[in-house]
C-alpha cells in the first residue's frame, strides 16, 4: 500500500514512521505535515503554507464572528451579564438593528471569502469602516449634522 502525498512525494506506511524527517523537510520546503494514526492505517496531510495560514485566518475570524454574534444576542434579550469583545467595544455605542447589521456584513464577507469572492483583507476593512463609524458616533454633533443632510436628500 502507498500513498500519494502530493505529486512530487509518495510514501509508504513505513515511510510515515521511518523517514518522519523526510516529510518535516519537505514541510519546511512549503507545507504544513499533519500525521494521524487512525487504527492501522496512518494518513498524512502536506499542504502550503498559504493553505495553513488561510485556515488559520478562517479559524481565528470564525471565533471573532462567534463572539460578536454572542453579544449582539445578549444585546437583543437585554441580557444582565452581556460582555462585549474587548477588540470590538466601539459595538456598545450602535444600536441593536445595527448591530444586526454589522453581523449580517461580517457573516457575509466571512462566507465571502470561503467562496473565494473576497479576501481576508477585504473583511478587515469591513470591520475597519465599521469601526471608524462607531468613533463618529460618539460626537452628536457630526451625528445631528449627518442625520440632517441626509433628511435633506
Amino acid at each position: 500500500m502507498r500513498f500519494t502525498l502530493d505529486r512530487a512525494v509518495d510514501a509508504t506506511p513505513t515511510d510515515l514512521q521511518r523517514d518522519y524527517k523526510r516529510l518535516l523537510t519537505l514541510a519546511e520546503d512549503g507545507g504544513v505535515v499533519n500525521i494521524n494514526q487512525r487504527g492501522h492505517r496512518p494518513s498524512c496531510t502536506l499542504v502550503s503554507k498559504e493553505a495553513w495560514l488561510d485556515a488559520m485566518m478562517a479559524k481565528s475570524w470564525l471565533s471573532t464572528l462567534s463572539a460578536v454574534v454572542k453579544y449582539a444576542t445578549g444585546r437583543i434579550l437585554n441580557d444582565p451579564a452581556l460582555i462585549c469583545p474587548s477588540d470590538f467595544s466601539w459595538l456598545q455605542l450602535y444600536n441593536t438593528e445595527d448591530i444586526r447589521g454589522f453581523v449580517d456584513e461580517l457573516s457575509g464577507a466571512i462566507n465571502s471569502v470561503a467562496n473565494r469572492t473576497l479576501t481576508w483583507d477585504d473583511v478587515d476593512a469591513i470591520v475597519e469602516e465599521w469601526s471608524r463609524s462607531a468613533a463618529l458616533l460618539e460626537h452628536e454633533e457630526l451625528v445631528d449634522r449627518f442625520r440632517k443632510a441626509k433628511e435633506k436628500n
